[in-house]
């Protein structure tokens, strides 16, 4: 039941004027008046879009302005200008209901399309269908949704007189199981159909005719409602052009920023990789807290299941290299680090294993540079490793023994443990060094042997050139992320900027939905999701265009270098926070648009003004 109690309402002149009034739960009220009267003033307040009035409508005994979800729960509205949506079909049109109220089954909404003559239009766009078939479709829209109260405005006011009275006669017909309110001009139509019949003059009512009302008894089917899913994805089609472009110039941008950080974290990786190469992680220089010197016989203290290889380094000394003449010539040199790894049978291309400190074994590629200076076969040949201490350059003579499967990025000879300290002593007589050098299992060791042996320091040899490559890659990257964030917020704040203008442009459409019980969170979030959906596609097109990409180029440069390599990888902390931060400022610049919507009068939008 729908009352009306001491109902004040004016603009310039008064318009409603201390209106008392009870509609009955069923039954088609029709009111007629002159042009100005305020009979589509007193519509707009029945339906809740005017709530700057006087007085107050119930609902079933509750004020309409505290009832929550008045318009999805009791209202469907027709109008004289239809409102409909353009740019979407005949069946999108009169099913849009469906994603904001419980309405009928599919099967009766088929049987309902039937009687009104639309089941060969559904697949039409609006600009396909006349006026009197338009009417049909909003008229569809509202009896889908059972609602209680149908609000009539001019409903045929475009009509032609037959279209007219079978708008009329299908709306008398509705009024058997609903409250049917229709104002209009046509005293013609509203003297044949009406159950009762009221006059807007002077801001009160005056009833004309009144028939005996005969209500129904219906049985109520259960309503279903679709998912706001749906409707998201009719409201992102709407605009699919524009929302395609957007994603095109996003996508673009986002390519250019992961592509930047992909290079930057590809660059750190291989630097890494080439430095562990050089100096393994596992390698440990070890010194004495005391700052004294390191004996061989404190070397041969270091005893723990996690060190496999000891040496002996003193900073004042240096290897020069390997080479077949027994006078140092640094032509005829091939340079050799001061240590090398460990060896094993297993590792053997040829030959065999030293025995004594005497005899050395090559990696293949170190072997293959010295051939080639000898011009002659040189396993089981003596050759010269060469040394300098201070302005002294000697040499001592070894054998080559074997020659390893590996080849090295720098050249490198396998001594037996420890004999390159007693090379050193036996050259120099230095028995003791600056540091000893270890190699462990697994870097995590580290731990272990600075509890095990308090007076020693332990530090990764390769840790401050690694240190050293990450602050200045992190410099290089903090520039990047400056100019990264930059192109970020230009991509969101276009993406706000153009959703502002389509917010403008589909000011009709949002009160449409208003107007048909949409609350207006449903329809700000209508906004939030279209930026949203065109940054995630974005960004999935963005990653998607990378990792093929990436991956393209590496297997072109393994099968030109002939070998398997994996020089350009995207890294994940870069993909999460270039997302994060995507995510953050599309949802910022998309609350510009959605709060406008706010502001929108819906009356105004429905007229549109």
């Amino acid at each position: 039941m729908l009352e009306i109690r001491h109902l004040y309402k004016e603009y310039d002149d008064i318009i409603i004027d201390d209106l008392n009034y009870t509609f009955s739960s069923k039954g088609m009220y029709v009111i007629l008046g002159e042009s100005g009267c305020g009979k589509s003033t007193l519509l707009h307040i029945l339906g809740g879009l005017d709530d700057k009035y006087q007085g107050e409508v119930l609902i079933n005994h509750q004020d309409i302005q505290k009832c929550k979800h008045y318009r999805r729960k009791y209202i469907s509205f027709l109008f004289q200008n239809y409102n409909l949506i353009e740019n979407m079909t005949v069946k999108d049109n009169y099913q849009i209901v469906r994603y904001l109220k419980k309405c009928l089954s599919l099967k009766k909404e088929k049987h309902l399309i039937d009687d009104l003559g639309l089941n060969d239009l559904k697949k039409r766009y609006l600009s396909k269908v006349s006026g009197g078939q338009k009417q049909r479709i909003a008229l569809a829209r509202s009896m889908l949704s059972q609602s209680p109260i149908i609000l009539c405005d001019e409903p045929t006011g475009s009509l032609d007189l037959n279209n007219s009275k079978m708008i009329f006669k299908m709306l008398y017909d509705l009024s058997k199981q609903a409250l049917v309110i229709v104002i209009t001009h046509d005293q013609y139509l509203a003297y044949q159909y009406h159950d009762v019949l009221l006059k807007l003059e002077h801001g009160k009512f005056k009833t004309l005719d009144k028939k005996e009302l005969h209500l129904y008894q219906l049985t109520h089917e259960k309503l279903r409602k679709k998912s706001y899913i749906h409707l998201i994805y009719q409201y992102f089609k709407s605009s699919f052009r524009l929302n395609t472009m957007m994603t095109f110039l996003v996508s673009l941008s986002l390519i250019c920023i992961l592509a930047t950080f992909t290079l930057s974290s590809s660059t750190r990786m291989q630097l890494k990789k080439q430095i562990n190469q050089l100096i393994p992680t596992t390698q440990i220089k070890v010194t004495k807290k005391n700052n004294d010197f390191f004996s061989i016989d404190d070397l041969k203290k270091l005893q723990t299941h996690t060190i496999t290889q000891r040496y002996l380094e003193n900073s004042q000394v240096e290897m020069l290299g390997v080479s077949m003449l027994s006078q140092y010539q640094e032509q005829k040199t091939i340079y050799i680090g001061d240590c090398t790894q460990k060896i094993t049978s297993n590792m053997l291309k040829k030959g065999r294993l030293y025995r004594n400190n005497k005899e050395i074994v090559l990696s293949q590629s170190t072997y293959q540079h010295l051939k080639r200076l000898a011009h002659q076969n040189l396993l089981n040949k003596e050759i010269y490793i060469h040394y300098q201490y201070y302005n002294q350059i000697k040499s001592i003579k070894v054998k080559i023994v074997g020659v390893s499967q590996e080849n090295t990025l720098l050249d490198t000879l396998y001594f037996k443990e420890m004999a390159n300290m007693d090379h050193i002593n036996e050259l120099f007589q230095l028995r003791r060094g600056n540091i000893a050098l270890v190699f462990i299992n697994q870097d995590k060791d580290i731990h272990q042997l600075v509890k095990e042996y308090n007076e020693l320091n332990f530090k990764k040899t390769n840790q401050q050139i690694t240190r050293t490559i990450d602050q200045q890659i992190n410099k290089l990257e903090l520039i990047l992320l400056c100019f990264s964030l930059l192109a970020i917020v230009s991509c969101c704040f276009l993406i706000g900027e153009i959703l502002y203008l389509i917010v403008i442009k589909k000011e009709h459409y949002f009160s449409i939905l208003r107007s048909l019980g949409a609350s207006l969170l449903q329809v700000m979030l209508l906004v939030y999701f279209q930026g949203l959906i065109i940054m995630n596609v974005a960004f999935i097109n963005a990653y998607l265009f990378l990792q093929i990409t990436s991956e393209s180029l590496n297997e072109m440069i393994s099968h030109s270098l002939g070998q398997s390599l994996h020089l350009l990888v995207l890294d994940k902390k870069s993909l999460i926070i270039v997302y994060a931060v995507a995510f953050l400022l599309t949802f910022i610049s998309s609350t510009i648009p959605a709060l406008k919507i706010k502001k929108m009068n819906i009356i105004d939008g429905l007229k549109g003004k």
